[in-house]
């Protein structure tokens, strides 16, 4: 849910579109076309743009929206779209003008958010055995905490310029994404709960 043009939008992401809700009354307010079937990641608000990304063997299509549109805005307020993005389940996250997506294969991608340009990609590789991942990014602290398939969990610095801080592992697999609350971080692996704090 944002707010948009003095009024609550409920946005959700759909197969082939991305569109927006009253949320007392369910009325479609709008819808943008440009992204594919497979839709695995939720969409993304930041800077005053909506991204929505869709995924598929061959990649997939990444759009920006503006909000506060009235019916079809593919032409009116789509901002950018990109095609052939990774593939990717988790969602990524939008800081400081930035979005940051990691795609199936732990290949982490940072963008300009006005432009959609791409900025940097770096491969994350931890020590154990998969280093595939299904999991949302997390941001705490300007940090970004990212876990692969077999429970390493990588500390990316959130900047234009890529720097990876720290790579810990629970030697777990794990399909979950990280939580986090009053200072401490939770993952859920395939065997555990762990609770992470100072």
């Amino acid at each position: 849910m944002i707010k948009a043009a003095g009024r609550e939008e409920l946005v959700v992401v759909f197969p082939y579109r991305l569109a927006a809700y009253d949320p007392k009354t369910g009325k479609q307010l709008w819808l943008c076309k440009g992204i594919g079937e497979a839709v695995y990641s939720t969409p993304l608000w930041g800077d005053g743009l909506l991204m929505a990304r869709n995924s598929g063997p061959m990649g997939g299509s990444a759009i920006a929206v503006k909000p506060g549109g009235s019916g079809d805005v593919t032409e009116s307020q789509r901002v950018w779209r990109l095609e052939r993005v990774k593939s990717s389940i988790g969602s990524g996250v939008i800081y400081d003008g930035h979005l940051y997506c990691l795609d199936q294969t732990s290949l982490l991608e940072c963008f300009d958010v006005k432009t959609g340009n791409k900025l940097w990609e770096q491969r994350l590789k931890g020590p154990g055995s998969k280093n595939t991942s299904w999991s949302s990014a997390l941001l705490a602290e300007g940090r970004l905490y990212l876990p692969n398939q077999a429970g390493d969990v990588f500390v990316v610095r959130a900047s234009p310029t890529f720097e990876l801080l720290a790579t810990n592992s629970v030697g777990e697999s794990t399909n979950a994404s990280l939580a986090a609350s009053d200072g401490e971080l939770f993952l859920r692996t395939d065997k555990n709960l762990w609770c992470f704090s100072k």
